[in-house]
């Protein structure tokens, strides 16, 4: 009789928890790059758009206080600028260019979320406010750019252009691959959530790892993102 009742509190537990347990899809905009360097250089670069689409779970810990994990599709990249310069006698070569690279994530996050209630709290209005680690893997990039090489001797000057179109190669051979697999790095944000479920949240992901196949202090690539997404929770 006591290990019915208890199984029966403890399903009772179960079933209640589950009630709380909300889903949301999630669809948003991103501005993504990287910060980097080769052979100790930085590189410039610049931000580029995406999006991101997915979704997250959010579970209540205790009054206040949630964990919301989600799985989502996350488009990411950079755009670099290169300009190069060199001089050898009569002889100089310039190189110049603009190359975009634009690579797909599928992403983990699981963040720790607070929530600061406008009124009751069964007005359902709060904003938010949250932190946690993400990790992502890439599924496809692709890099796509005008490089222009000039060269000049004594007067006399020939110039070439070269049209890159190639897909991302993702592995840690830098002899192969120009990208690492996985992705760490930490998410932070704000939001606000609507008495009806609607919640905007805007958040700022930055990369922990080096993403550079074979890199180290003085060759490194770190992505970092920030992003606005829209999102509905479905009780």
């Amino acid at each position: 009789m006591k290990r019915i009742l208890c199984l029966a509190l403890l399903l009772f537990s179960f079933s209640s928890l589950f009630a709380q347990i909300r889903f949301a899809p999630e669809f948003g905009y991103n501005s993504a790059s990287v910060s980097g360097k080769i052979n100790g250089q930085s590189v410039d670069t610049k931000r580029v758009p995406g999006f991101k689409a997915g979704f997250f779970t959010e579970i209540p810990l205790m009054k206040a206080l949630f964990l919301q994990a989600g799985l989502s599709y996350s488009r990411k990249g950079y755009r670099e600028t290169i300009y190069e310069l060199a001089t050898n006698g009569q002889v100089q070569m310039k190189l110049t260019g603009d190359i975009k690279t634009k690579i797909g994530y599928a992403e983990l996050p699981v963040n720790l979320v607070y929530k600061v209630y406008m009124g009751l709290e069964d007005s359902g209005s709060c904003f938010m406010f949250f932190a946690g680690p993400y990790v992502g893997r890439v599924l496809h990039g692709r890099t796509k750019g005008i490089i222009e090489s000039f060269q000049s001797n004594g007067g006399i000057g020939m110039m070439r252009t070269y049209d890159i179109d190639e897909s991302t190669s993702a592995g840690n051979d830098p002899s192969y691959n120009n990208i690492r697999p996985w992705d760490v790095g930490l998410n932070i944000g704000v939001g606000y959530e609507f008495a009806f479920g609607l919640v905007v949240r805007g958040q700022y992901g930055l990369g922990l790892s080096n993403n550079l196949p074979g890199g180290g202090p003085s060759n490194s690539m770190k992505a970092s993102n920030m992003s606005l997404s829209l999102a509905y929770m479905i009780p």
